[in-house]
């Protein structure tokens, strides 16, 4: 594993002195912290080699490693550790805040467990039972209340083993990821996925879109992580850097537009193999083939109204229902549901939330979409066209904001954009458009006509249910999800 800092700072380490720092981590969480089986412990970390110690030395005592963003809110960091009964909590320590749990630093953590290398080890362990919880992450993304999603050793393993399978991972290979650990993706697929298939995962501890391909190219990565608004900063850097060693891409976490991957395709020469899934079918649950042809790449996803998110991933199956559970046609659209060994083991100390989540034995997973065939192939491969609960009633017409995002981001000098639920006097509901315009765009307000111009023609909404608004910055998460309510 090689982790990349600050101005190419480097650090590197094998499996096996990997392996000595988690036995140590394991030996000063149950020595000195009382850390056993069954237990949950709440981690804030940083993309680092030590943190990932950390992170495998709680689960392979049998804890519950309970993810908290670093960068939430105060507040809602308290809540997420009172929410969960973490027993305490590992972190930077001038970030930590007084709370439920007692605090401690995961640098001190680590500095202390070093002391403990080579020496012989006091704790006993069995291994975690396979359908114990391993890590508890919050849902992101536009709902506006976040769920503790409980997954297990087997649904991490599982999907994390189909993944290596997928992007046929090995020894020779290199995953660069540099998507947060604190969220399902950044730690499953970045550092699990690699670990699993004997690869070596290149870790970024942060995004500078200057420096990524040179980076990139440096390290020889054959694969790399990345959400869309990652891939546009890509697409507007200089430059082309020796990417020979790259065979792709791979975003998800939120949608890939066809102009983001034609500005990458233009610009690299490089396929995005766009999956798609969520915390609660612990990570990816479908992806798009890693052997498209060109013909087939731009039916899928260069030439597409929407790129297509592919099909199901090995132990997960995927289907398409009407909303009270009858299974739809192809081509029909539908609710997405999941079932399979990669399904979370539900919400925690959720019942009602796991009871609304669930229907004969299938995950809801609340977004639509539909199925259909590429000629040649045998698997149906999925299409999103949106999440049921952002649809709004404007004047008593549902709207899908996501299809507003759609057209919006085809509108010239549109660099990012995301549309909100606003309160209209007269109609109820409004649509919100917060947009980004690209760095050489004189006059925004052309933009902003533009936009409105362009939903009136293909959504039918007039002018006065839409607001247009430039910003410096579109509001995300730092898995590149936009944030509809309260943004």
């Amino acid at each position: 594993m090689i982790e990349v800092g600050a101005g190419a700072e480097r650090t590197e380490i094998t499996y096996g002195e990997l392996g000595k720092k988690v036995d140590c981590i394991a030996e000063e969480l149950a020595g000195r912290y009382g850390v056993c089986a069954g237990d949950r412990v709440a981690l804030s970390p940083s993309n680092s080699i030590s943190d990932l110690a950390v992170f495998c030395a709680i689960v392979a005592l049998g804890a519950t490693c309970v993810m908290i963003p670093g960068n939430d809110p105060t507040e809602r960091q308290l809540s997420k550790l009172r929410a969960t009964s973490a027993k305490i909590w590992f972190g930077d320590r001038s970030v930590l805040v007084d709370g439920p749990v007692r605090r401690e630093g995961i640098v001190d953590l680590v500095a202390d467990a070093a002391t403990r290398i080579g020496c012989s080890p006091n704790v006993d362990r069995a291994a975690p039972h396979a359908d114990s919880p391993a890590v508890i992450f919050f849902t992101t993304g536009s709902t506006a209340a976040a769920k503790a999603v409980v997954q297990s050793n087997r649904n991490v393993l599982v999907n994390c083993a189909a993944l290596a399978d997928l992007h046929r991972l090995g020894p020779t290979d290199r995953l660069l990821g540099v998507l947060p650990m604190y969220y399902a993706n950044g730690l499953e697929l970045s550092l699990i996925t690699p670990l699993l298939a004997g690869a070596t995962s290149v870790l970024l501890r942060e995004f500078d879109p200057l420096t990524y391909l040179a980076t990139c190219a440096e390290h020889s990565a054959t694969v790399a992580s990345v959400v869309p608004a990652l891939l546009d900063a890509i697409a507007s850097t200089r430059g082309k850097p020796d990417l020979r060693s790259l065979r792709y891409f791979v975003s998800a976490a939120a949608p890939l537009s066809a102009r983001t991957a034609r500005a990458i395709w233009e610009r690299l020469g490089k396929q995005i193999v766009q999956g798609y899934g969520l915390s609660e079918t612990t990570n990816f649950a479908t992806s798009l083939p890693t052997d498209l042809n060109e013909e087939e790449y731009r039916i899928c996803v260069l030439d597409a109204p929407i790129p297509m998110v592919g099909s199901a991933i090995h132990e997960c199956e995927v289907g398409v229902f009407t909303l009270d559970g009858s299974p739809v046609r192809t081509g029909e659209r539908g609710e997405v549901c999941m079932r399979g060994k990669s399904v979370m083991l539900g919400y925690d100390r959720a019942p009602s939330a796991n009871s609304a989540a669930f229907r004969n034995g299938w995950f809801r997973s609340g977004d639509e979409g539909f199925m259909s065939f590429l000629p040649g192939r045998d698997e149906p491969l999925l299409t999103l066209t949106g999440r049921y609960k952002n649809i709004i009633k404007v004047g008593g017409v549902g709207v899908s904001l996501d299809e507003v995002d759609r057209y919006v981001q085809t509108v010239s000098g549109v660099a990012d954009a995301a549309a909100l639920r606003a309160e209209h006097p007269v109609l109820g509901e409004a649509v919100s458009v917060l947009f980004r315009v690209h760095p050489d765009v004189k006059d925004p307000e052309t933009v902003r006509m533009a936009i409105l111009d362009v939903l009136k023609k293909q959504i039918g909404l007039t002018h006065a249910a839409v607001t247009a608004e430039v910003r410096n910055e579109v509001p995300r998460t730092a898995n590149g999800k936009v944030l509809r309510w309260g943004a």
